[in-house]
């Protein structure tokens, strides 16, 4: 069943992904559950199509969402039923797992992680063992061929949640990038039907663009060639040509499949009918000009980093102008020497990239560690929107009603599911010690909280003797926007850690939510105001993130008068539960 033959069938149907093909196939003749990781368009769900196609077993498919429940993963009673029945296996309506295990199907499940974490929980048992118990039913078996597949975007951020350890562990995990363009125009060719190689290969060489644009955070799929190359024919014969066919065509498939920076300032239709223009350009022969760069090899720079960090300092003076192209470039290396000559530049360089290095740090601190908001399950009377019967509640609190069929809605006990939200203040040092990488170690953690904390409250400030706040508790702020205004924050003056925790205490005060936390960056080390140390018991949790070279001493003792917790940093890695 899952062998060559399957694969080459799957090869002759889909464009490219041979690798890929053979990897999800020998992943499956194993018995392994598999995760297919990558970006809109590329061929998650096209393979598993295929597959589906081509093999005699069921296949199931899911898109995840904040709504999946367990219940409606595993399957429930059917309330009337058993409440004239009783608990019996005909009165069990099996969800998707579970009729995957009975019939031996695999389960394909999109936007893995936007499923809640209980939900993901019910999979444990399953993966791991081949069988999952049902409270009042038993112990379901899974047949020889059941399988879990699941996708995911990990780009996204909105709506998502980290995936655990322990789901992720029972799973071998497959990375499909965007592919070349050859394929991608032979891809457009197949789907649309369409022998105009010179406007699909136009269509492509705009969507590759938006990939690599500085002003978005997603560029769009191959999905969006597709759909620009047949809205351009039909517009074509209604009487639209040129530029003008183009960039109308480009705008009406692209708008909704590329991802705006929410700072970039720009409007969507503004870039893409840019992109539209530097392609064009390129394939007439017309040039855009452009100011001239010097290339310099920020590699070599880099290196010599490791040797003198004075040298490196010396050596960027004079080329603060390259070192800020080549962060527009997006060299990486350029991006890391940027981190370490960040206080010789000045102040219109460091205007000019912070937008760019504040994309970079926000996609670096998407791999912390920082989790956000979970969701809690409660039991409470029925609802008019409530879709999920608690039948064991209801039956214990209203077995007399039930007998005697007077029961009512008030009487029905359901599930709900509410987040646990929270309010969080964090407080940055800005003072004079506060320079160089040590201002990118504040911006990434403001980035990683900021991303853990969406569906919280949250307030930034920043503070020397003076405090500044960068976004209050009911201010509305992009991540990259709050990274951006962190990186241009000006180190100065003394340290009142004092001071700080005291306005932070108040802002956290104005939130109504009931879980209040704490979170400061701090060496720990005060030269005006009071003892900080009053101040902290305030908190009913302080998180104290202690810099390397900061007095952990110090640290740790204002994290236990608040009730909290203090975390020795490291380079930029840090692991905060909110």
């Amino acid at each position: 069943m899952f062998d060559s033959s399957l694969s080459k069938t799957l090869k002759e149907k889909i464009v490219g992904r041979g690798l890929e093909i053979d990897l999800i196939i020998s992943a499956l003749a194993s018995g392994k559950h598999i995760l297919l990781e990558g970006p809109p368009g590329t061929s998650k769900t096209t393979i598993l199509q295929a597959i589906r196609d081509e093999v005699k077993i069921p296949i199931f498919f899911l898109t995840g969402n904040s709504d999946l429940t367990a219940t409606k993963l595993i399957g429930h009673f059917d309330p009337p039923k058993v409440l004239s029945e009783g608990y019996t296996k005909d009165n069990f309506i099996s969800g998707p797992l579970v009729k995957a295990m009975e019939e031996g199907g695999i389960l394909y499940i999109e936007e893995f992680n936007r499923v809640p974490e209980d939900a993901l929980n019910s999979l444990i048992t399953a993966m791991s063992e081949g069988e999952l118990p049902i409270p009042r039913l038993g112990t379901i078996s899974a047949k020889g061929n059941f399988r879990i597949v699941a996708a995911m975007n990990p780009f996204d951020d909105i709506g998502v949640g980290r995936i655990s350890r322990a789901i992720s562990d029972r799973f071998c995990s497959l990375r499909l990038h965007y592919q070349a363009k050859e394929e991608e125009i032979q891809i457009v060719q197949r789907r649309t039907g369409i022998s105009d190689d010179w406007l699909i290969e136009f269509a492509v060489d705009v969507v590759r663009r938006t990939r690599e644009h500085s002003d978005l955070r997603m560029g769009a799929s191959v999905r969006g060639a597709i759909d620009m190359v047949l809205i351009a024919k039909n517009l074509g014969k209604m009487g639209y040509e040129g530029l003008e066919l183009l960039k109308y065509s480009a705008i009406a498939a692209l708008r909704s499949k590329i991802w705006l920076r929410e700072i970039s300032g720009r409007s969507v239709d503004e870039i893409i009918s840019e992109i539209v223009l530097e392609v064009f350009s390129e394939k007439t022969g017309l040039k855009i000009k452009k100011g001239e760069s010097v290339e310099i090899d920020f590699s070599e720079l880099k290196n010599l980093a490791k040797k003198s960090r004075r040298e490196l300092i010396e050596a960027a003076k004079g080329i603060q102008g390259e070192v800020a192209e080549a962060v527009l470039r997006g060299n990486r290396e350029a991006v890391e020497v940027s981190k370490i000559v960040w206080d010789k530049l000045n102040d219109e360089t460091k205007k000019k990239i912070a937008r760019h290095l504040s994309k970079a740090i926000v996609k670096e601190a998407k791999q912390l560690s920082v989790s956000g908001s979970k969701l809690k399950t409660s039991v409470g009377r029925y609802q008019f929107d409530s879709d999920e019967l608690c039948l064991d509640s209801t039956i214990d609190k209203s077995s007399v009603k039930i007998l005697t069929k007077l029961l009512e809605y008030e009487d029905i006990q359901v599930f709900r599911k509410e987040k646990a939200r929270k309010s969080i203040v964090v407080m940055l040092d800005r003072s004079g010690s506060m320079i160089g990488e040590k201002i990118f170690l504040a911006a990434t953690i403001a980035a990683s909280i900021a991303l853990g904390s969406r569906e919280h409250e949250f307030a930034l400030l920043a503070f020397s003797e003076e405090v500044e706040f960068i976004k209050k508790m009911n201010e509305a702020k992009s991540v990259e926007n709050i990274v951006e205004s962190v990186l241009l924050l000006k180190p100065y003056g003394c340290t009142d850690i004092a001071k700080a925790l005291e306005e932070g205490f108040k802002e956290l005060m104005k939130s109504k939510e009931k879980d209040k936390i704490g979170i400061i960056l701090t060496d720990g080390m005060y030269n005006v105001g009071e003892d900080p140390a009053e101040k902290s018991k305030l908190f009913p949790k302080l998180v104290v993130l202690c810099p390397p070279k900061g007095d952990f001493r110090i640290c740790e003792n204002l994290a236990k008068l608040g009730k909290g917790e203090v975390i020795k940093l490291k380079d930029e890695s840090v692991s905060i539960t909110i």
